[in-house]
């Protein structure tokens, strides 16, 4: 019996060895113009959100996984991912495949009773082992109906800022503006000009004094733009880095709150957490990705934990019927540990535990090597994308501590 064992897992751990080895990951990347806009209805009021804009897509062929990687996580509303990875069934064709997946997203409004749901039935096109195209259907129903279909073309390398701000010029209007008999022929190709380039709308524009030509107003406006530009790109920074933080392999975190402690029932007033960063393999490749170790509280183990753009690191868990959020983030020159609780509707019960658990037997399997680190990653990301989007839908969540860490 004991020999059997062994030999098993020997089996497993060559198995995994060679499915890492020979895996087979392709990216594509896809740029949203506006044709796609117009094609696919969306209100020109949201153009903003999408138009000039970069997809980046990763399909892991033997994991039959796919995943949305994009810098702009609001492009996750075409892609349907929101920020995790899904499963995608595929068919062969003549030099190539056609990737299918679905997925539904509920979403509250600004009332709780204003419930409304995405549902995706994408594809994607694969010739010569290249993503040429993205299709998707995007079915919105409950409180708000509406449906829109994209089709976006996609290449094999990443898309210039050159030709992203391209995407986003409005199109040339070339409109003929009639000109009086007794207006000079030059004069009037300049006023044509003048009024094409006011079509465009691509740059502000100011008023110059009367005795400043053409070329010495258009000149004064460039240098106004980058100015301002250059005093926004200095905000932002400013504003993004003011709590920016250096994830540490270890904390030692203390609750000075007795009756905080009793009260929420945490076992113990000092507690450790530890963070190992995720290697760069495969579908998790990406900054800010780490196994969070967290000694604290009765959910306390290993989880999925990311630094996001907010400058926090986030990491959630389940139990007794409870969804938990607990975050490391730099306050008043301190770093905190603090966590939310929130109580998971009956509708969503059994989708929850069906998401954690998965991902705890992933972690068990992992842990015995017997998968890669892909799989276990990808039903981690699973449950962490599912419950940061109902922290974010939801407003009953409760504060459960807020603890100092060195």
């Amino acid at each position: 019996m004991k020999k059997l064992s062994k030999f098993t897992l020997l089996f497993f751990f060559i198995l995994n060895f060679f499915t890492i080895a020979k895996s087979e990951i392709i990216e594509g990347f896809c740029l949203v113009k506006r044709s796609d806009l117009e094609i696919a209805k969306i209100a020109t009021g949201d153009y903003y959100r999408f138009l000039g804009k970069e997809i980046k897509l990763q399909v892991s062929f033997d994991e039959k996984l796919l995943a949305d990687v994009s810098e702009d996580e609001g492009l996750s509303v075409i892609t349907g991912t929101y920020g995790g990875s899904l499963e995608f069934a595929q068919t062969s064709q003549k030099n190539g495949k056609i990737l299918t997946y679905k997925n539904e997203i509920n979403v509250t409004g600004d009332k709780e009773t204003d419930l409304i749901k995405y549902s995706y039935k994408n594809k994607l096109q694969i010739v010569n082992n290249k993503i040429t195209s993205l299709t998707a259907v995007v079915d919105q129903t409950g409180f708000s109906m509406n449906k829109w279909n994209f089709q976006i073309d996609c290449r094999d390398y990443p898309y210039t800022e050159d030709e992203k701000l391209e995407a986003k010029k409005k199109p040339i209007i070339n409109k003929k503006k009639d000109c009086p008999e007794s207006m000079p022929k030059a004069m009037c190709e300049l006023m044509q000009k003048i009024e094409n380039e006011r079509n465009t709308n691509t740059r502000p524009k100011i008023d110059c004094p009367e005795n400043m030509n053409e070329d010495q107003c258009r000149t004064l406006q460039i240098m106004i733009e980058k100015m301002k530009n250059s005093v926004e790109i200095v905000k932002k920074s400013e504003k993004k880095n003011v709590n920016n933080f250096d994830v540490k392999t270890g904390y030692s975190c203390a609750l000075k709150d007795v009756k905080m402690l009793l009260a929420n029932n945490t076992d113990t007033a000092a507690w450790t957490i530890s963070t190992n960063t995720i290697s760069k393999v495969g579908m998790v490749v990406g900054s800010g990705k780490y196994l969070v170790e967290n000694s604290c509280c009765p959910e306390k183990g290993q989880r999925l934990g990311i630094y996001d753009e907010d400058a926090k690191l986030k990491w959630f868990d389940l139990s007794d019927g409870y969804l938990y959020l607990n975050l490391i983030e730099k306050s008043d020159d301190k770093i905190q540990h603090k966590k939310f609780s929130l109580l998971i509707e009956p509708t969503l019960t059994e989708r929850f535990n069906k998401l954690f658990n998965g991902a705890e037997n992933a972690k068990k399997s992992y842990n015995s090597n017997l998968i890669s680190v892909n799989s276990y990653i990808g039903e981690e990301e699973k449950f962490f994308y599912a419950a940061k989007v109902t922290f974010k839908n939801s407003n009953n969540s409760k504060s459960v501590f807020d603890a100092v860490c060195e």
